[in-house]
């Protein structure tokens, strides 16, 4: 049965068509269940058929360091201004993603609202924003050393790894990334790093001192222009009254400066694991800007 006013849309892997209905100057569109069904059949007939009427356009927002929650409170009445554009946040492990969507016939209105709604946001939470751009953080980072022609390095411990992998899901990532060091215990820090004994007993793996040691023993073992290290601990288990589970210290180095940052991070430990990788390539960002 198709509904009086109504015109099908063919299914071209399936049996149930779709409809299009116009009623009271509003569009009904009505597709198959089936995600195998409904995807070709809304990408190869309804767009053409929205886009006859309506133009629409989205812009990016990514940012870090902010929590969903957090951020929708510090754009609250920006979001409820008005409904063209709308603007939704959307909550990633260890970032959040503003999406702006507005929509109408003319293109220099349509960018025009988009533009303006940008400029807003921008000034509201200028420092957590990463990117405009639909991009990772962590290429974000790549295009910043790349433009710069310098090369890195990163040692890990708590995060073991994760920081390597992530980057080299980039393509093209092997023209700046020189090599990536797990040293998870004590001794690979000596050995690998040349951390000192004493500051291991001292102030422990897990401290700014041994942070800083891995990041420059890295530096000048591997001679690139800038070195990242990262130790901290992911739990569950491991914590202590002064050194509580997600506790983490990033230390970067090249050949003018030395920089640490501590964080405390909640969650499972790979929450943690996640979000410390992600705010490494964003203290990364901001020493390379």
């Amino acid at each position: 049965y198709v509904p009086e006013g109504g015109t099908t849309l063919t299914n071209d892997v399936g049996t149930a068509p779709g409809i299009y209905i116009k009623w009271n100057d509003k569009i009904l569109i009505l597709l198959p269940g089936p995600p195998r069904e409904l995807k070709p059949m809304f990408h190869n007939h309804v767009i053409p058929l929205i886009k006859q009427n309506f133009i629409i356009k989205t812009r990016t927002i990514n940012t870090i360091g902010i929590g969903e929650s957090t951020l929708e409170m510090r754009l609250k009445d920006i979001i409820k201004e008005k409904n063209n554009p709308s603007i939704a946040t959307y909550a990633k492990q260890g970032s959040v993603e503003i999406k702006i969507t507005a929509r109408g016939t003319d293109k220099i209105t349509i960018d025009k609202l988009l533009d303006e709604s940008v400029k807003k946001i921008s000034e509201r939470i200028d420092q957590y924003i990463y990117s405009y751009n639909d991009e990772t953080i962590e290429e974000v980072v790549y295009k910043k050393l790349k433009k710069k022609g310098m090369r890195i390095a990163f040692c890990e411990s708590c995060t073991g790894g994760l920081i390597s992998s992530r980057f080299t899901q980039i393509p093209g990532v092997s023209e700046i990334f020189d090599r990536g060091i797990i040293s998870y215990s004590n001794k690979s820090k000596i050995e690998e790093l040349g951390v000192k004994g004493d500051t291991l007993n001292r102030y422990g793996a897990v401290s700014q001192q041994t942070a800083i040691e891995m990041a420059k023993g890295l530096y000048h073992k591997a001679k690139v222009d800038i070195a990242l290290s990262i130790t901290g601990i992911a739990g569950p288990t491991g914590g202590t009254e002064d050194k509580p589970v997600g506790l983490v210290y990033i230390g970067i180095v090249n050949k003018n400066k030395c920089h640490t940052i501590k964080c405390l991070f909640n969650g499972d430990r790979n929450s943690i694991q996640y979000r410390a990788a992600s705010t490494a390539f964003d203290e990364l960002r901001k020493f390379l800007d």
